[in-house]
């Protein structure tokens, strides 16, 4: 029998595979990696554990789509290292490299996160993380999401999808801070659309696999410090929930369209929303089941949902072909686009 192959350790004692480490590993422990590793699909139901990827890469291998790497515990933690989701090679798409569970809290710090883009022509995206209701997410200090890009395929990736609970009572919380940056193809940051009933469609277009009959409203998302969010060919934010985007210090969003306000709050407080769209044109079509506009800094187009939309543009740098632009572009009646307050100042 050869000598163990020392690649996790947990306290003082080694392991060979990730789920042995998770498995001994006690409340509050930290799981150190010392080496490169791949793992397929794999699920973590622990409590109050730290994964310190020691400076290496953890690589998800397989072709089982779906999601890489599940949080079912409680609190965990990632730090220093790399993750990559290697396997769509085929660029199909439907991959998601780390699932957050219902009410579980996942915080990042000094974690580059890399996906592929799927092709151009197909219907779904790849997800560096996909939050589930009620969980809570905080990419912190020089994290960053990462997208691997091709000719035919630079535009299918998504960097965080963010579902809410149904309710702002309690929401899904998705936190940028210290220097964090999302750099994919087409949406840096989305949410969904569906609030659970026949007379909404659930976003099919963001490439996201969600249940329709669901409610995922109820989110909250903050962006500070001078953490980047950009999507070189899309959307910098997609926002159709209801739920509350919070945009200050010097923070950065760019896209085709920096920000695509659909439903919910948006408070600018500072940063900079830019439109990097090359070609000095403007687009903008109606949709029920994904984005309308291209061009512009912040598009304010309310969704078939007929939810409020609240945008209070206090400070900051907004810029595109329009700095703001807002159009009934899904003919909602009078007193739904009553629902659609505009405020700018400063």
């Amino acid at each position: 029998i050869g000598e163990l192959e020392k690649v996790f350790q947990v306290e003082n004692d080694y392991y060979e595979t990730l789920t042995q480490a998770v498995n001994a590993a006690s409340s509050g422990s930290t799981i150190t990696m010392l080496q490169d590793y791949e793992t397929e699909n794999i699920v973590i139901a622990k409590t109050r554990l730290s994964l310190d990827l020691g400076g290496h890469t953890l690589s998800i291998t397989g072709d089982t789509a779906g999601n890489g790497i599940s949080f079912s515990g409680s609190i965990f933690s990632i730090t220093n290292g790399n993750i990559i989701d290697g396997r769509d090679s085929s660029r199909n798409g439907g991959y998601t490299a780390i699932m957050i569970g219902a009410a579980q809290t996942l915080e990042v710090t000094k974690v580059t996160v890399k996906i592929y883009d799927s092709l151009n022509t197909s219907s779904l995206n790849n997800v560096a993380f996909r939050m589930e209701p009620g969980s809570t997410l905080t990419l912190g200090e020089d994290s960053r999401i990462v997208s691997d890009s091709t000719d035919n395929a630079n535009s299918g990736s998504i960097g965080v999808v963010v579902l809410g609970t149904g309710s702002m009572t309690s929401t899904t919380n998705l936190y940028l801070t210290d220097d964090a940056e999302i750099s994919v193809g087409q949406f840096g940051i989305s949410g969904n659309g569906s609030v659970g009933n026949s007379e909404s469609d659930s976003d099919s277009d963001t490439g996201i696999s969600v249940d329709k009959n669901k409610d995922y409203r109820g989110t909250y998302i903050e962006i500070s410090n001078n953490s980047k969010v950009s999507a070189t060919n899309g959307w910098g934010i997609y926002h159709p929930q209801d739920g509350v985007l919070v945009i200050e210090d010097e923070a950065s969003i760019k896209g085709i369209t920096g920000i695509e306000m659909r439903a919910g709050t948006l408070e600018l407080l500072g940063g900079t929303v830019e439109s990097t769209k090359t070609v000095n044109t403007f687009e903008s079509n109606a949709n029920g089941n994904g984005p309308t506009t291209k061009g512009v800094g912040i598009a304010i187009v309310q969704h078939s949902s007929k939810l409020e939309v609240d945008v209070d543009i206090v400070a900051g740098d907004v810029k595109g072909y329009y700095a703001v632009y807002e159009e009934n572009l899904q003919e909602n009646d009078d007193e739904s686009v009553a629902k659609v307050d505009i405020s700018i100042s400063g």
